[in-house]
């Protein structure tokens, strides 16, 4: 006969520290000897309450679990998205409501690689910043890694985001989250009784239902909504396997409509994406095999009532495996190697137009290409002073008959000065084999990604960075201090408007200039992680200069997305069991961008007259939100609470871009201008 003893509460004051234990399933025995019933627990679960950490780094990459994140951080609009406070960290470029994208070190959006369980998400944002397309109470948790990569890493210039699924649920059924007055969402996780887990996620937003008057769009009517879903499945076949398989699908739709300009904008963009991934544990052997599908499509409408209409479309796709292995000899050395292959489609863009001009249809083309890679690395600290993992990845890539080879060496060093604090430096080549470019600076999904092939080669960059970390006496407080260094080769941007649509003949190619670039800087972080009152403030000065010699010599041209200072301050204060409240202030220069003079028609066609490229800054941009929560229930069925946050609290007009007006002059145009109040209910049984 099996005992088991529950001891049940266990308080530690000082800690704030709360174990008990709950039974799953029990059995009445009555015993002849003392005529006595017995009650028998055959499962019990332990629960433990602690005060999460706001940010796990370590000198590597820097964690977020994000169950633990979203019960200490602010939430705004309904939730607390981890994508949001990923750009609050110092060496993630702070965005406003125009520009949402993931700009790491000065690296563009499409060269930083986000993946939900190995599929890359191709276009992983929102509208307006506001939220990510990703579910927080879908995820288990996120990891970040700046520039200390692996040979493992796919073929990118910039960083590498991770979002990683629940594999497992400690409930046979549950349900969690909130409903607000912008959006909602819902996650359902089901643990089968002969294993596996199930998680269905569901996000839907009605932003302009409530809050449309108060989106100022350059005097349009603005009309605004998402949906996202997620599943995940997951079963452990035998003790040492583990087998996730995860779907995602993401759709947004705008319109703009505007009386004075006589104008209507119809957008329309999505994302798909699928995966399953095979993990295989032995004691000196792990295997991690995947394959993945990813797919994002974009289309745009511009109608004008004077017979001016422009039409364009573009989608970009890849499926592929990957296959890890890391074998480990001794606790001192470990080997890790793989293979990595993936195929790509691409409709760069296609566009039809008919009003000022002639009237004009581009060619649908259909592009594919095929990359692979081999690496090998080893991992080996001879010295309890000194720990280094170098190894080579060569990849080759296929575009019709045009091939390219590369090997990019990739070294990391860490010197352990203690057991709290360390450095570690980098050094590392990395090559990209696809571009993106767009029309329009305004964060709009006007971009449009299109492959390497013989007139663009392979983007490729030399990346050089040195990290300080450090952990305070009781680890109440830790610091993180980088410098980076990043020589770029074949960048590219585009320099087409969206007016140059109306011109007549247009090409995706034919605004696009290529050069080079130097990345360089120094990131900040400072997290306080225990205590009533916790947070973080992270400072980043960074230069994202670019070098195109057909416009300028030298490297005198900031890049699109270059924000030369970022501060941000993130604090959340538990005041007592039931009322939390949060804050984030954040103040960053603006974007530049190429200051129009002026715009007119001669002989049927629109004339645009720019002063110097990205010659022009925007003003600078700063913002406060504040976020209260109050719990209103916290037992063993589960919690539900209140939130109340407000967005731009003092209602500060951050310009976001530049857009043509109706008589061709150009106005600066602030999305929101006002603050922005939203009520939620959170919940999770």
């Amino acid at each position: 006969m099996r005992i088991v003893i529950c001891i049940c509460a266990l308080f530690i004051v000082s800690g704030k520290v709360f174990l008990k234990a709950t039974p799953t399933d029990s059995t009445f025995i009555f015993s002849e000897r003392d005529s006595t019933y017995y009650h028998l627990l055959h499962d019990v679960q332990i629960i433990r309450k602690r005060p999460p950490l706001l940010l796990q780094s370590t000198h590597e990459k820097i964690g977020v679990d994000i169950d633990d994140a979203m019960e200490t951080l602010p939430k705004f609009m309904g939730t607390s998205d981890p994508i949001r406070y990923l750009q609050s960290i110092a060496g993630v470029q702070t965005n406003g409501e125009g520009n949402t994208g993931i700009y790491i070190q000065g690296c563009a959006d499409y060269q930083t690689l986000v993946s939900i369980n190995d599929a890359p998400i191709y276009y992983p944002n929102h509208l307006l910043g506001l939220f990510s397309a990703f579910i927080p109470t879908h995820f288990q948790k996120m990891e970040l890694v700046k520039s200390a990569h692996r040979t493992d890493f796919a073929n990118r210039l910039g960083g590498e985001v991770l979002l990683k699924p629940y594999e497992s649920y400690h409930k046979k059924i549950g349900i969690e989250g909130n409903v607000g007055l912008i959006n909602s969402e819902l996650t359902m996780p089901i643990s089968f009784e002969k294993g596996g887990t199930l998680m269905v996620s569901a996000r839907s937003s009605y932003i302009s239902l409530l809050y449309g008057p108060l989106l100022n769009f350059a005097n349009m009517n603005f009309g605004y909504d998402f949906q996202d879903f997620n599943v995940t499945y997951s079963l452990s076949p035998a003790p040492k396997d583990k087998i996730v398989i995860s779907t995602y699908y993401g759709i947004d739709k705008m319109t703009a409509l505007s009386e004075i300009a006589n104008m209507n904008i119809y957008l329309k963009w999505n994302n798909a994406a699928a995966s399953s991934t095979w993990t295989h544990k032995t004691d000196n052997w792990n295997i991690h095999t995947s394959i993945h599908y990813s797919r994002y499509s974009n289309a745009i409408n511009v109608d004008e009532t004077d017979n001016i209409q422009v039409n364009t479309a573009s989608m970009f796709s890849s499926i592929g495996m990957k296959n890890n292995n890391q074998i480990s000899f001794t606790s001192e050395l470990s080997l890790q190697f793989g293979i990595d292959y993936n195929h790509y489609w691409n409709n760069p863009q296609y566009v039809s137009s008919h009003g000022l001009a002639t009237n004009f249809h581009s060619d649908f083309t259909l592009l594919s290409s095929d990359e692979l890679s081999l690496y090998a690395g080893l991992r080996h600290a001879p010295f309890s002073f000194l720990t280094y993992d170098a190894g080579l990845r060569i990849s080759s890539y296929a575009h019709k008959k045009k091939i390219f080879f590369a090997l990019d060496p990739r070294i990391n060093i860490n010197f352990p000065i203690n057991k709290s604090q360390n450095i570690l430096l980098h050094y590392g080549i990395y090559h990209q084999y696809f571009h993106k470019a767009g029309m329009t600076d305004g964060g709009l999904p006007t971009d449009y990604f299109f492959l390497v092939d013989k007139n663009y080669k392979p983007e490729y960059a030399h990346s050089i960075s040195i990290a300080y970390n450090t952990a305070f006496p009781n680890n109440n407080y830790s610091f993180i201090a980088e410098l980076y260094f990043k020589q770029l080769y074949n960048v590219v941007e585009s320099q087409s408007n969206i007016l140059e649509l109306m011109m007549g003949e247009f090409n995706y190619m034919s605004g696009i200039i290529t050069g080079k670039g130097r990345n360089y800087g120094i990131n900040l972080l400072l997290h306080k992680n225990k205590g009533i009152v916790r947070g973080y403030l992270s400072y980043s000065l960074g230069w994202a200069m670019r070098n195109f010699p057909d416009i300028a010599p030298g490297y005198t041209i900031p890049a699109k997305y270059d924000r030369r200072h970022n501060l941000v301050a993130v604090s959340s204060v538990q005041i007592n069991r039931r009322w939390r409240i949060g804050g984030m202030f954040t103040l960053a220069s603006g974007n530049p961008y190429t200051k129009p003079k002026y715009a007119y028609i001669l002989n049927g066609k629109i004339i645009c007259e720019y002063g110097p490229y990205n010659g022009a800054t925007l003003p600078l941009y700063h913002r406060l939100d504040i976020s209260a929560d109050y719990l209103a229930m916290d037992n063993h069925i589960g919690e539900l609470g209140i939130n109340l946050s407000l967005y731009n609290v003092y209602c500060h007009d951050n310009i976001q871009f530049i857009i043509p007006s109706n008589d061709f002059t150009m106005k600066p145009v602030s999305i929101i201008n006002t603050i922005l109040p939203s009520l939620s209910i959170y919940f999770n049984f």
